[in-house]
């Protein structure tokens, strides 16, 4: 998602999940507080880099391409467009620079290590959950802005089935899916 990555196991159709708050499933790492969006970049980064809310991982995914361009899109750090030129100058200064000081190869190679943090983060929540299924054949299913996260997943062993709600409900549907869901369960009750 935007913020928050949930890693939720189902076994016979049926969550069996550790956590059922925030706070449990935080601790359990069911919720993994890593998304393609609202991030700040310090909080991925860890302390060797500038500790401020200068740029987001919405940057780094820009940077890389992983997220179009949108100039009409101002919810950024600094409520500058979200684009490639502004995304590398708020990313210059979590090293502690510029764009003019800072090259467009180094805020390239400090996206790629934001990114391979969130893969390895999300990587290690859905490797936890795979475990606790008790078996090797396990399917994904994704939804949500940063779905395509996925892809990109490390996963020991074979890469597994993956259903993608992107795809089969559309981009609307499948950023708001966990309310979708409660839609689609309210309306089975009631028939």
């Amino acid at each position: 998602g935007s913020t928050t990555t949930d890693v939720i196991p189902i076994r016979d159709g049926q969550p069996i999940a550790l956590g059922s708050t925030d706070v449990s499933r935080l601790a359990s790492r069911e919720l993994v507080y890593t998304g393609v969006r609202r991030t700040p970049a310090c909080a991925i980064l860890g302390p060797m880099f500038a500790a401020e809310f200068f740029a987001t991982s919405h940057d780094a995914h820009l940077i890389l391409g992983t997220i179009a361009e949108d100039a009409a899109d101002t919810d950024t750090a600094d409520g500058r467009p979200a684009t490639r030129e502004k995304a590398h100058a708020r990313l210059s200064r979590m090293l502690a620079g510029d764009p003019e000081v800072i090259s467009t190869d180094g805020t390239r190679a400090l996206s790629e290590r934001m990114v391979q943090t969130q893969i390895a983060q999300i990587d290690d929540a859905v490797n936890r959950a795979v475990a606790r299924l008790e078996t090797r054949e396990a399917t994904l299913i994704s939804s949500g802005s940063g779905e395509f996260l996925v892809d990109m997943l490390r996963r020991e062993g074979t890469k597994p089935e993956r259903v993608s709600l992107n795809a089969v409900l559309g981009p609307e549907v499948s950023a708001c899916a966990p309310a979708y869901a409660l839609a689609v369960l309210a309306g089975s009750r009631q028939n």
